[in-house]
């Protein structure tokens, strides 16, 4: 049996497969197999992993009918032999000693999880809150803290944690395929909870492809009121799944403020009617799930005890519930502090006067803004550069196949038909 298995979902990646693939298979640890999950792909990623199995015979294609991310990882989960399991993104690339790394760190702390750390790929496109959640700390849990959800590094992807396999298999963890967006936050909230020893580590082994035009998350970036309602579908879910196992009661406080500051700031900088209606919503999750447990009190934060407040006014014949600038500003300075505060206060609409002023000063002396001319040459060369790679993984690809098939040494694919 491998000590690790790295489960790859693949879904019309014919443009980024080869150099995911190949930051794979070039890991320092050899003892590994790459469960390919062809999702239906309707491209040329089929021939390529064809391609890929035929030189690697640690390579292993499922194929299904198309049923998104969480449908092929959980029949990774179902193929995977290894000790440990790995989730890797098609799009995204492995450092060359990130499994080596993962199992030290596994057999060194006798983890059910390990998390790591990850860079924003092409570095350039990363934003400081992507950076620092992308950051952890070198750190060892040896039971369950609710800081690991809410002071670590912890969240929210799900493809920079590894996974001891049979506490994945024992606790029965699978991906909610309900879901089409935030399968990873669910996941989360639902293993770490579960397992008996998390450690961290401040390494950063994976790459992170931080935007691919045409994937899930550049899609649903675009329509913020259809993201707002999948948010608040991804709380009720992972709501419910702490009320059933009876987590809800003892960290109401943290799980209350998690709300807030995942779902809330958005829902009220909406217009109307989107406002009312999802600010209905996200009370009708907080009254089912909270039901029986006493309103955090919130000592210190007034302006928390107020947005629950407005969420529970049922009076229709009040105007539209409001909040005001001022009110969200004073939350993110007692939730988040005084950085977040400011950066609130400077960011989208609520800029103020000033930096509108100078932003339409530097328009009048550049009619580009020289911040948008380098971001436009950043990216030019970044895309002169990825073709390069891209180009050079597939000719070696090609070269290793001829060279194999001349010497009659090509694997057997092994194909496993699904669903």
């Amino acid at each position: 049996m491998p000590c690790i298995s790295v489960i790859v979902p693949v879904y019309n990646v014919e443009e980024y497969l080869a150099l995911c693939l190949s930051s794979v298979r070039n890991q320092s640890l050899r003892d590994l197999e790459i469960i390919c999950v062809n999702d239906g792909s309707t491209d040329s990623s089929g021939d390529l992993l064809d391609l890929f199995s035929a030189v690697d015979a640690r390579i292993r294609i499922v194929e299904k009918k198309n049923g998104g991310l969480s449908s092929a990882r959980n029949i990774g989960i179902e193929a995977a032999r290894g000790d440990y399991i790995m989730f890797v993104d098609s799009d995204d690339l492995l450092e060359e000693n990130a499994c080596e790394s993962v199992v030290a760190a596994f057999e060194g702390s006798g983890a059910d999880i390990v998390t790591f750390g990850a860079k924003c790929y092409p570095e350039s496109y990363g934003n400081p809150w992507l950076v620092d959640c992308l950051s952890p700390r070198d750190v060892v849990y040896h039971s369950f803290d609710i800081d690991i959800l809410f002071k670590e590094k912890s969240r929210p992807y799900v493809w920079r944690s590894a996974f001891a396999a049979p506490f994945i298999k024992e606790s029965d963890l699978r991906f909610d395929e309900t879901v089409a967006f935030g399968e990873d936050q669910i996941f989360h909230f639902a293993a770490y909870p579960l397992a008996r020893i998390t450690a961290f580590m401040a390494d950063k082994l994976y790459n992170y492809r931080v935007f691919r035009e045409g994937s899930l998350m550049s899609t649903r970036n675009q329509a913020a009121l259809l993201k707002l309602c999948e948010h608040l579908e991804i709380v009720d879910r992972i709501l419910a799944d702490w009320q059933s196992h009876g987590r809800l009661e003892r960290y109401a406080n943290e799980m209350i403020r998690w709300v807030f500051e995942f779902v809330a700031f958005d829902i009220f900088a909406q217009d109307e009617p989107d406002r009312t209606i999802l600010l209905d919503r996200l009370r009708e999750i907080i009254e089912v799930r909270f039901s029986g447990i006493e309103w955090p009190s919130y000592e210190g934060e007034k302006t928390c005890a107020l947005l629950l407040a407005i969420m529970r006014d049922t009076d229709t014949d009040k105007p539209a519930r409001k909040v005001s600038k001022l009110t969200l500003n004073r939350y993110r300075f007692e939730s988040q502090g005084m950085r977040a505060c400011v950066s609130g206060m400077l960011s989208g609409a609520s800029s103020s006067k000033l930096v509108g002023a100078f932003r339409r000063g530097i328009r009048r002396i550049f009619p580009t803004p020289a911040s948008s001319m380098l971001r436009y040459v950043g990216e030019l060369s970044v895309d002169i550069h990825e073709n390069r790679r891209t180009t050079g993984a597939v000719v070696m690809l090609l070269a290793e196949y001829e060279a194999k098939k001349q010497s009659g040494t090509l694997c057997h694919t092994e194909k496993i038909e699904v669903g």
